[in-house]
């Protein structure tokens, strides 16, 4: 008879990857202020991945309020000290 496994015995973890920055007022999906911080891993290693939906930016760039940088970076390290490699 099998029996049911507790959740600490579990073989899934949660592993938070990605972050949303964004103005108090704002959705943290997809409001004009969102910047998006994921960790991701092409397989050498981790990086940091920031990504804004802001539609009048040209492709590659992105427009960090000078409030939000002390966040963002925030939620890097946290990313970076949670990634199961690197904590």
């Amino acid at each position: 008879m099998a029996t049911k496994k507790q959740a600490s015995e579990s073989d899934y973890i949660i592993t938070t990857i990605s972050m949303s920055v964004h103005d108090r007022e704002e959705n943290p999906i997809f409001g004009d202020s969102v910047i998006t911080v994921s960790l991701e891993d092409d397989a050498a290693g981790p990086y940091i991945v920031l990504k804004s939906l802001e539609e009048e930016l040209k492709p590659g760039e992105i427009k960090v309020d000078l409030d939000q940088l002390d966040v963002i970076l925030e939620a890097a390290r946290v990313l970076i000290k949670n990634y199961p490699d690197r904590g």
